[in-house]
């Protein structure tokens, strides 16, 4: 098994325009340049307050609520190819979640 954890970093700063189309960009250098296909991804979603940092960051108040979200992504070989940390304000976050049954 290899991961390619390193890529993410050279390609980190097109994760900064998620807004624009950075997933998008990121995934497409994966498949194209590293011919590693993206096959599915996990989150882990939970509950958590704000340290005295994070606060400050997300200019909030200090043990206020957020969520945190860990995802892993997959490959077709089952190789972790992306993983992210994500903190978010709970009274700002919407999940929908579809089910499929087969």
């Amino acid at each position: 098994m290899h991961s390619y954890f390193s890529a993410i970093h050279r390609f980190a700063v097109l994760r900064t325009r998620e807004t624009e189309c950075g997933q998008a960009v990121l995934y497409h250098v994966f498949e194209n340049v590293y011919h590693r296909k993206l096959h599915w991804a996990e989150e882990v979603i939970g509950a958590v307050t704000a340290s005295d940092e994070q606060a400050r960051l997300l200019q909030t108040s200090l043990r206020s609520g957020l969520l945190l979200i860990k995802e892993t992504t997959y490959d077709a070989q089952l190789v972790p190819i992306e993983y992210s940390i994500s903190l978010l304000w709970g009274d700002r976050y919407i999940a929908s979640v579809s089910s499929v049954r087969k």
